[in-house]
């Protein structure tokens, strides 16, 4: 979790129940992007400055939103052993 400019957590979350279909995941590794991730790490994040408009999608001058971000799309995962195989639905 990045907690504010130069600040990186590792923290615990509650996690929701299992479906039927679903699995949960050990995250082995994790990374932090160079470009958007980095800039909220520094601080530098346009969205912390500014407000976006989903419908023209860029930022324009508004109140901005604020820490903490959760990162997360850059992760290798290890599935349990008792995990069935996946399909694509």
């Amino acid at each position: 979790m990045i907690t504010g400019p130069g600040q990186v957590e590792i923290v615990r979350e509650h996690l929701p129940t299992l479906g039927p279909d679903d699995v949960y995941a050990e995250s082995v590794v994790s990374g932090i992007s160079h470009g958007t991730e980095m800039a909220w790490v520094a601080g530098d994040a346009a969205a912390l400055h500014r407000s976006w408009d989903p419908q023209r999608r860029i930022f324009l001058e508004g109140a901005g939103r604020d820490f903490p971000v959760a990162p997360g799309y850059e992760t290798i995962a290890r599935a349990p052993p008792s995990a069935q195989p996946l399909s694509v639905k």
